[in-house]
C-alpha cells in the first residue's frame, strides 16, 4: 500500500503535523497509509522511500529541520522527489524547501542562510508584517488570517497566518507555477507555489491550510486568544479552506482526482 510520511521530528508543531495526518487521511481514505517519519529513518538510508508517494513537512520551526537532516538526509529527500515523489510544505516545511529563507530580519529571531532542499528556485521570505505582529515564540500577536487569491480566479481562502513566507522566484527559476497570492499585500506575492523537481513535484504554502478553528483551539496558544475573534472568522472561512486544501493536494498529487472512497 502507497504510505504518506510526514515528518514528526523536532521542530515540527503539534497542531501542524495533526492538520496534515487528518487532511491525508480525508483526501485519500483508505488508499494510502499515513505515517510520522524522523531524522534517524530519513538519514539512514533510502529505504524508507519503498511505497512512499508523498513526503510532507509541517509548519513549526525550520533550524531544527537543518540541524537533523542537512546532508545524509536531505540527500535522501532530494532523490525521493526527483524520481517522482513529492514534498508537501506548509509554513516552516515551506521556508525549508526553498533555496534561500530570510526571517524576521530586522528581529531578535532573525534567521537568513541557504537551504539543502531548493526545491524553490528562490527566496522564501516571512514574516508577513501586514498579516500579524512580528513573530515572537507562544504570542497570539504572531497569528492573523490570510486571504488568499487562487489560481483560478475561485473564492478567496481565508487561512490561519502563522509567520510564514511569501515566495520571491530567482531569475532561473523556470519549473515553478504561482498556486496562490497574498490578496492584501503589495504585489501581490506568491503563497503558495509548485515546483517540478525531476520526475516529482513540490508543494509549498505559506499559510496555514492544514488548520481549521477547532484544531487551534486544541493548541496551547488557545489559551491566549481569549477575546480574539481569530477562531470564528477562521470557521466562517471553513469551506473555502477545505476547498482551498483540496486543490493543494490535487496539485501534489498531479491534479489527479482523489482516489475512489476518498473525501
Amino acid at each position: 500500500m502507497a504510505r504518506v510520511l510526514i515528518y514528526g521530528d523536532a521542530g515540527t508543531g503539534t497542531t501542524s503535523r495533526s492538520g496534515l495526518v487528518l487532511a491525508f487521511h480525508q483526501h485519500l481514505g483508505s488508499s494510502a497509509e499515513v505515517e510520522l517519519v524522523t531524522a534517524d529513518t530519513l538519514t539512514r538510508d533510502d529505504a524508507w522511500q519503498e511505497d512512499a508517494l508523498v513526503i510532507a513537512f509541517p509548519g513549526g520551526a525550520d533550524l531544527p529541520y537543518c540541524e537533523r537532516l542537512n546532508g545524509r538526509g536531505n540527500a535522501s529527500i532530494r532523490r525521493f522527489v526527483s524520481q517522482g515523489g513529492r514534498y508537501l510544505g506548509m509554513c516552516a516545511g515551506a521556508y525549508y524547501a526553498a533555496r534561500h529563507v530570510v526571517f524576521e530580519a530586522d528581529g531578535p529571531w532573525a534567521i537568513e542562510g541557504p537551504r539543502e532542499l531548493a526545491f524553490f528556485a528562490g527566496s522564501a521570505i516571512g514574516s508577513q508584517r501586514e498579516l500579524a505582529g512580528p513573530y515572537r515564540p507562544g504570542a497570539p500577536e504572531s497569528l492573523g488570517i490570510a486571504s488568499l487569491k487562487r489560481e483560478d480566479g475561485r473564492e478567496d481562502a481565508d487561512i490561519l497566518y502563522w509567520g510564514g513566507p511569501r515566495f520571491e522566484p530567482d531569475d532561473d527559476c523556470k519549473r515553478c507555477r504561482a498556486l496562490a497570492w497574498y490578496r492584501d499585500l503589495p504585489g501581490p506575492p506568491i503563497a503558495a507555489v509548485r515546483c517540478e523537481v525531476g520526475r516529482g513535484a513540490a508543494v509549498l504554502c505559506g499559510a496555514h491550510a492544514e488548520i481549521f478553528s477547532t484544531l487551534l483551539l486544541q493548541d496551547p496558544i488557545a489559551d491566549k486568544l481569549s477575546g480574539s475573534d481569530l477562531p470564528e472568522r477562521l470557521e466562517r472561512g471553513e469551506r473555502a479552506r477545505r476547498d482551498f486544501l483540496a486543490d493543494l493536494l490535487r496539485e501534489l498529487l498531479n491534479q489527479l482526482p482523489p482516489p475512489e472512497g476518498a473525501v
